[in-house]
């Protein structure tokens, strides 16, 4: 089917699509061809709630596959990791397997600050309820067609290295956090400044996660596991500010980062077990109950009914 276009995208059923999602792929799928270093184009951003967006035409650049609708070479699809998809037999998922390095080969997925995807779905092998309702109600979901992109050039890798260099030059650091500080209340402005935000963080290596995991859980962005971002640098909105959050000294644009500052604080401390264990988005907090979270909420309850549907059937073919 279609055998002349060298691109695919891969959807999953409990996926409901933007109004530009074709053309979110149509303004980005060249940079697959100029950039070796890429992986894939996702639709979907981890940590792109709806206190935590700010831009339906910015793009990031990372170093994770995020997968909920993503966009790949036709090449890379059939000759590198087809061939390696996991049989249906066994128990190991594909995208684990996608996002292993010796498949990922260190390249990289560019994702929009507001989600093209949104999932909707809360019966499945790995999503139950709970976690929907945690990790996925309250993601941002592009509901403007036709949004033209801006700086999609600037996500080729060098480009992207300068723009961010250019963003933490002219940005404002963030100093009031204290090391043994629980909560994240006052860390940021409370309202839109016009200004972009830096924050340090401890971060010796890729494995040292525990200053990123005390910070994901209180900021409410995602905190299963460490996901997300360019080398050690990460990039969200919050209070209608733009915010980047540096590791210190692990990620590459770190000493140029302090240096721009002159000098820098830096965030420390672990998360909580309280705060392990209730995860993001803390029990109690109100929700928005608008019309569109209404009617999610009826998709995921008519794939429910669906699946439950599917399984009485079954069961009423093998007793006949």
């Amino acid at each position: 089917m279609f055998p002349e276009a060298d691109k695919i995208v891969l959807l999953e059923e409990d996926l409901e699509v933007s109004p530009d999602f074709i053309s979110y792929f149509d303004q980005t799928y060249h940079l697959l061809d100029i950039d070796p270093s890429l992986y894939c184009v996702s639709a979907w951003n981890d940590h792109g709630y709806n206190h935590t967006v700010g831009d339906p035409a910015q793009l990031y650049r990372i170093g994770f596959l995020p997968g909920l609708g993503w966009m790949l070479k036709r090449s890379l699809f059939f000759e590198e990791l087809l061939p390696k998809w996991p049989p249906p037999w066994t128990d190991f998922d594909w995208d684990v397997m996608l996002r292993l390095s010796e498949h990922r080969k260190g390249r990289d997925c560019i994702i929009p600050d507001i989600s093209r995807t949104y999932h909707f779905g809360y019966i499945g092998k790995h999503v139950g309820a709970s976690m929907q309702f945690k990790y996925f109600y309250d993601h941002a979901f592009n509901t403007i067609p036709d949004v033209k992109l801006k700086d999609v050039d600037n996500m080729v890798f060098h480009k992207y290295e300068e723009m961010l260099m250019n963003a933490l030059t002219g940005s404002v650091m963030v100093n009031g956090l204290a090391h043994d500080q629980t909560s994240c209340d006052g860390v940021f402005a409370p309202a839109p400044t016009n200004k972009t935000y830096v924050l340090f963080i401890r971060m010796q290596g890729p494995e040292d996660v525990g200053v990123w995991e005390k910070l994901s859980t209180c900021l409410n962005l995602w905190d299963l596991d460490i996901r997300g971002d360019h080398r050690g640098v990460w990039r969200f909105w919050y209070n209608g500010n733009p915010v980047i959050v540096v590791g210190v000294p692990y990620a590459e644009l770190s000493s140029f980062a302090v240096h721009s500052q002159g000098e820098a604080v830096i965030f420390g401390g672990e998360r909580s077990k309280r705060a392990t264990s209730m995860g993001r988005w803390p029990p109690g907090l109100h929700r928005d109950m608008s019309e569109d979270r209404v009617r999610r909420f009826r998709l995921s309850s008519d794939a429910v009914n669906k699946a439950e549907a599917d399984q009485r059937a079954d069961r009423e073919g093998e007793d006949t």
